[in-house]
């Protein structure tokens, strides 16, 4: 459906209600730029009244908060990546982000700008991804994306995304990198037709299992995860990753987060956890009690999980390589790769081979 004319039509007509600023904003130059901005989309605001902060979380683009005194209102600035629309399709993250807004999943745009957008900011807090793993986001996560995975609805085609990206991005990947010391760690470490090859071998699997497809988030981490004020509530945030997917990837993606960057994979959830977290999940998406979850569709579930987290590591690892040849934000890129494929080196054998 994504390239039908109806659905331009819907795309056109939604980009048609979100406010347009001509400009672009410098990355070298962030407040001064972020300040024009919002003052075009809110012209009758004072700039005495304005704060801008850049929040330092991200590792695809910047973010600056804009708080209005007098207004008592919050909005969150997100410039784009240096060249991350070849990795996002920035149009399509447009169109979710306000799909989901009309169910009250997301938070509303207030406009756009040549290299970014300007959005509703959630107040509340993101913890560490030490904290993933213990209340209250153990128990509230699973009970959001369940709702997530059970109502949740976008226009466009259905189908999983997961394959056609891993292809995608890894055709795009350079044979040589510009950097000489990128090149030298790339050559020394990545063998492309041995990704090519677990790329295939979970693709294989995944056709082996049939699982459900549901619109899912693809990008759980903790930093995408806001904890209301009061303890009691979560919201999921920055859906430029979001799409049609297979269920279990989103929640192996998730568990697989809990190690964080640093890859502490000794902090990914056990049997017993899992256990836990997807009774709670399968409560919340089939809108039961827990003592109702059939446990036969937990033990399901767990192995579902279990082989996208293989395709979590392919990911994220295709990704870290192709950021390392265009991003400008200071993250070793490369070195997160090699993690992420390393785990998967380490896994894949028993999981496959169930």
């Amino acid at each position: 459906m994504a390239g039908t004319e109806e659905y331009r039509q819907q795309v056109a007509e939604i980009l048609s209600k979100i406010a347009y600023i001509d400009y672009q904003i410098n990355p070298k130059d962030l407040f001064n730029d972020a300040k024009v901005v919002i003052q075009k989309l809110f012209n009758e605001w004072d700039e005495k009244d304005l704060v801008f902060t850049q929040l330092l979380n991200g590792i695809t683009n910047k973010l600056i908060k804009c708080e209005n005194s007098k207004e008592n209102k919050s909005l969150l600035i997100r410039v784009y990546g240096f060249k991350t629309e070849s990795i996002i399709n920035r149009e399509k993250e447009l169109v979710v982000t306000t799909c989901l807004s009309q169910k009250d999943l997301a938070e509303k745009i207030y406009g756009r700008f040549k290299n970014g957008l300007v959005y509703g900011y959630l107040e509340g807090t993101t913890l560490s991804y030490q904290e993933m793993s213990k209340e209250p986001l153990v128990s509230l996560v699973p009970a959001l994306l369940g709702q997530w995975h059970s109502k949740a609805t976008v226009i466009g085609s259905h189908e999983p995304v997961l394959f056609t990206t891993l292809h995608k991005w890894f055709k795009a990947i350079p044979t040589n990198y510009e950097d000489s010391e990128k090149n030298m760690f790339f050559q020394q470490h990545f063998d492309m037709k041995e990704i090519f090859g677990m790329i295939k071998a979970v693709e294989e699997k995944v056709n082996t299992l049939a699982p459900p497809v549901t619109f899912c988030h693809n990008d759980l981490l903790n930093g995408n995860i806001v904890l209301s004020p009061t303890n009691d509530k979560v919201w999921f945030i920055d859906y430029e990753y979001g799409g049609y997917n297979y269920r279990g990837y989103d929640i192996a993606n998730h568990f697989n987060e809990f190690a964080g960057f640093p890859c502490e994979y000794e902090l990914y959830p056990t049997k017993e956890e899992q256990r836990k977290w997807l009774t709670i999940y399968l409560s919340s998406y089939h809108e039961i009690a827990e003592s109702q979850v059939d446990p036969a569709s937990v033990d399901k579930l767990i192995t579902e999980v279990s082989v996208f987290t293989l395709a979590s590591h392919l990911y994220w690892g295709l990704w870290s390589l192709l950021q390392a040849s265009i991003s400008d934000i200071n993250f070793d890129y490369m070195g997160y790769g090699k993690l992420r494929f390393d785990r998967y080196k380490s896994t894949y054998k028993d999981i496959l081979s169930d």
